[in-house]
């Protein structure tokens, strides 16, 4: 066990040497806008096969997950975009997943990514009411055409406004593009617009970089609403990706193409939604790529068939694509939730050529069939009370796969095993004071077998292993749950079980935050995603904003320990402290300051050999400041300068093994002319690694020091030509490494993106890359890339 836990962290870290990650936190968002979170691939873009993005709402335990878009080698980014941030309170907190083609899995940040995450405020919107007024269509007088204009006035704040930052609303679309808009009025005309209530919205950005929103319009068109007529709308956007790779040892080749579909419609009392995504990476020897949907819904009920992702609380179904069907029955005070499908589809194992020459062949990656049923009754609604009752059974089909993918020929023992699940949950919530005081409990208690090879055991096997006389036969409950000596523990106790206790109180301006959960060791969900066993974790978070929203002040404690039943002999801690501070006040610097320590380590006292258990104490401390200041004193183009550094610090505090410093530092210019059709971006970026590493088998003393930098220099200019119809750019980036890792690179796009028509829009892009690695020979290539996107609306 000596030094165990260090050598396999520092396996992954040796490993991630390949794959090089570039990040800088955003210091917040605004609450109606979207928040693009990018993770930069410096190097290794083209072993990576997916990267998720897992995020929580601050203060909470678990994480959700989704997948990022991935650019390309010309555009090395991956991109996620959450589109509501004011469900998430005030921050959200969050790391990355990457799995490369190997199907070895890093995560960024590197050390205890879940106690050590990224993380990022959210402010809400001022509302100025006042500020923007109606003009058109009068409030007081009754609509008598399906015709009529709307005109909004600007004029208080036409010295405030951020050049081009308006938006309109219309039905919640935007509809800013066919809006006429002037330096003090805003007017759209509506011809022939459905019977029945439309609304309508402004939201606009002022100088000092502060959002705004106005208060939500409506207008009541007369009418009988036509109910007999089927209406629909939809949108088809097929993509293409084509990358040409040459090189001194290779000139490849490789296509990327997928379509998606979306399909609204409704008849009468009907309503319906439709999606396909078809894809050209969709294989049979792996998981599904390939996403159909169809949803029908009329009063008080709903169906889903196809592939969708049901919640019933975090400890029961959670975060797992379903592909089955689903029904849902809706009333205001009583609701109940059906599932059943297929989580994990049966794949192939791929030979593994290792023993080629061999008597027998090996298998790798193979896949049981898993198919699921869940269950959830809700009595009551989220405003007071609610009560709720989940149920899941998940079992892998062992018929699903042939023996010789999953049984070994050397030793006829399982490489891989089914598995059977049951989850029963239940959680209450109380809301009280207009859903200021929230409390709430879930709890749930799961039977789980790792391997149901052979099915069930008899009766007196089982009765002889306890050791008593059981009141059942396993053999008549195998079609539930197969029991036999793999199930751990038989009879349900504590360590089956897990709870969460949650407590939300929002007093004027200040938002506390406290949760307290527990999961045993025994406790499993094969329908939840990011449930780790043998936890339990204290959450204490604060955050206070005065001055109207301009300051903002976040405290947060994080409380990690494994061990939750004493059933084992040491017990591993981290305990993780973090607090934020912005100030955005009107006209002058923003800033935002956050600092974070995390200590993890174990606890020796109950070891029998304290000698054989190495000594874990690990440490990281992170500091990220931003700031920025929007000038628009240049009056031919207003310019926003914004400063990034963050400084990161992990270090074996024990052994001394290892101590990683990371350093980043990013300066940017985003200038708007007022006179030309342009918007220019200018970023330079320096990043410094140090890494000290105890070299293996020698002492204290001796040690490896890897040192590397890099600069990166960031060009792009964005053009608007006919109201926006027509949107070229080109960007280029300079990069270059240097240290121990020497490598250079060149990366230029252009692209454009084109509203051909008012239902056609067209987005391409060309990008080629040049790479020089001074360390390894033959590793200079160059890497084309060609993107383009049609988008047909009906």
């Amino acid at each position: 066990m000596k030094k165990l836990f260090i050598l396999l962290f520092l396996f992954q870290i040796c490993l991630i040497y390949s794959l090089t990650f570039q990040h800088l936190p955003p210091a917040s968002f605004y609450e109606n806008e979207k928040a693009v979170i990018q993770l930069e691939i410096r190097s290794g873009f083209n072993h990576i096969k997916k990267v998720e993005f897992l995020y929580r709402r601050t203060g909470e335990i678990n994480f959700s997950g989704k997948d990022m878009v991935a650019g390309s080698e010309t555009d090395p980014f991956y991109t996620c975009t959450l589109q509501d941030l004011s469900v998430y309170g005030s921050g959200i907190e969050y790391y990355f997943l990457i799995r490369d083609f190997d199907d070895n899995v890093f995560t960024y940040p590197e050390i205890s990514p879940q106690t050590n995450s990224f993380r990022f405020g959210i402010i809400s919107t001022k509302k100025i009411e006042t500020a923007f007024i109606l003009l058109s269509p009068d409030q007081n007088v009754p609509p008598e055409s399906p015709d009529f204009t709307i005109a909004i006035s600007l004029f208080s704040l036409q010295n405030d406004l951020k050049e081009n930052s308006l938006k309109f609303i219309f039905d919640g679309k935007d509809r800013t593009h066919v809006a006429r808009i002037t330096k003090n009025m805003l007017i759209y005309q509506v011809q022939e617009a459905a019977p029945g209530n439309h609304t309508f919205q402004v939201t606009a950005e002022l100088k000092s970089g502060e959002k705004i929103n106005s208060r939500q319009w409506s207008h009541q068109v007369p009418g009988r609403i036509k109910t007999t007529e089927f209406n629909y709308s939809g949108d088809i956007t097929a993509a293409s990706r084509i990358r040409r790779t040459n090189s001194e040892t290779e000139d490849t080749k490789d296509e990327n193409h997928s379509l998606l579909m979306n399909l609204r419609g409704n008849y009468k009392k009907l309503d319906m939604r439709s999606r396909i995504y078809l894809s050209s990476r969709e294989d049979s020897d792996d998981q599904a790529v390939n996403r159909y949907n169809i949803r029908l819904k009329i009063p008080h009920l709903e169906f889903i068939g196809g592939d969708h992702s049901p919640y019933f609380g975090i400890f029961s179904a959670n975060g797992k694509n379903l592909r089955g069907i689903h029904t849902n029955v809706l009333f205001r005070n009583f609701r109940f939730y059906f599932s059943f499908g297929s989580i994990y589809r049966s794949v192939n194992g791929k030979a593994d050529t290792t023993y080629a020459g061999q008597n027998y062949t090996t298998y790798s990656g193979s896949t049981f069939k898993r198919n699921s049923l869940a269950l959830r009754t809700e009595v009551g609604t989220r405003e007071l009370l609610q009560w709720g009752l989940s149920f899941s059974k998940t079992r892998d089909e062992e018929a699903s796969l042939k023996k010789k993918y999953y049984i070994t020929q050397t030793d006829s023992m399982p490489s891989i095993t089914p598995k059977d699940n049951i989850v029963l949950a239940s959680d209450l919530r109380l809301a009280l004071n207009n859903q200021r005081l929230i409390m709430g409990l879930e709890w749930a208690m799961s039977m789980y077998n790792d391997n149901i090879i052979g099915g069930a055991v008899d009766k007196d096997s089982l009765e002889s292993d306890l050791g008593e006389e059981l009141p059942f036969d396993p053999e008549s409950l195998e079609h539930i749950f197969v029991i036999n000596k793999n199930v751990s523990p038989i009879i349900p106790n504590l360590s089956s079980m897990a709870y969460n206790l949650y407590l939300k109180w929002l007093l004027k301006n200040n938002l506390l935050s406290l949760s307290y959960s527990a999961i045993g060791a025994s406790f499993n969900s094969l329908a939840a995603n990011f449930l780790t066993k043998d936890t339990r974790i204290l959450s204490i978070y604060d955050n206070l904003n005065l001055m109207r929203n301009r300051l903002i002040l976040s405290l947060g404690v994080n409380l990690y320990s494994d061990n939750v039943y004493d059933e084992k002999e040491y017990t591993f801690n981290s305990s993780n402290i973090f607090t934020q501070i912005m100030y955005r006040p009107l006209g002058l610097p923003y800033f935002s300051l956050m600092f974070t320590s995390n200590s993890s380590g174990n606890d020796q006292e109950n070891a029998a050999d304290e000698e054989a258990l190495q000594e874990l104490d690990l440490s990281s401390n992170t500091i990220n400041f931003n700031t920025g200041y929007y000038v628009n004193t240049i009056t031919f183009a207003p310019t926003l300068f914004t400063l990034a550094v963050s400084n990161n610090l992990y270090k074996d505090e024990a052994q001394g093994s290892f101590e990683y410093r990371r350093n980043s530092f990013s300066l940017s210019a985003s200038s708007d002319f007022s006179k030309l059709p342009v918007k220019t971006l200018v970023t330079y970026t320096f990043a410094a690694k140090k890494d000290i590493i105890e070299s293996y088998g020698t002492s204290k003393a001796d040690t490896d020091n890897f040192e590397s930098s890099y600069n990166s220099i960031y060009l792009r200019a964005n053009f608007s030509f006919q109201e926006d119809k027509y949107k070229p750019y080109a960007d280029l980036r300079l990069s270059a490494e240097s240290g121990d890792q020497k490598q250079k690179s060149t990366m230029a796009n252009i692209g454009i993106t084109a509203s051909i028509s008012k239902v056609l829009t067209l987005k391409s892009s060309l990008g080629m890359a040049n790479y020089d690695n001074e360390d390894l020979e033959n590793e200079a290539y160059s890497r084309l890339n060609f993107r383009i996107n049609l988008k047909y609306k009906f």
